[in-house]
């Protein structure tokens, strides 16, 4: 489990610098020194998010984890809403709702709080779970 992690971090580690490296638009227009610092940034932060990634996979499975990544298109879009003054359209709002409906698929728990809603009581619940006398 160890080696596996750090080995991911290595990985991760190198496929940053190398994308970071080859990228001609960091080259034309960041100097070495801010190529560097970007870099030294880069590096550290990513290793970090994978893992936190692979523990949170591990403590609460994939199902909940892509609950998580479900979230990064509506937290964008209101972000976007709030800080840049983006409008939110009519295939925004849909798109919104089309991901709270994969949520709660997902999740569940609305399905369980609805069909227990919706549950028809029976016979015995009405006199404690006994008959009539």
């Amino acid at each position: 489990d160890d080696d596996v992690m750090r080995r991911t971090i290595f990985a991760v580690a190198v496929a940053a610098l190398l994308a970071l490296a080859g990228s001609a638009f960091v080259a034309a227009f960041l100097p070495f020194i801010g190529t560097i610092a970007v870099a030294r940034l880069l590096v550290p932060l990513l290793a970090l998010a994978y893992l936190l990634y692979f523990r949170i996979l591990a403590d609460v499975g994939p199902a909940n984890l892509l609950l998580v990544t479900l979230m990064i298109p509506p937290s964008a879009l209101l972000l976007g809403a709030v800080f840049l003054g983006q409008p939110l359209g009519r295939d925004e709002c849909l798109g919104l709702l089309a991901i709270l409906a994969g949520l709660a698929a997902i999740d569940g728990r609305a399905w369980r709080a609805l069909a227990h809603l919706l549950r028809r009581p029976r016979y015995g619940d009405w006199y404690g779970g006994r008959g009539p006398s």
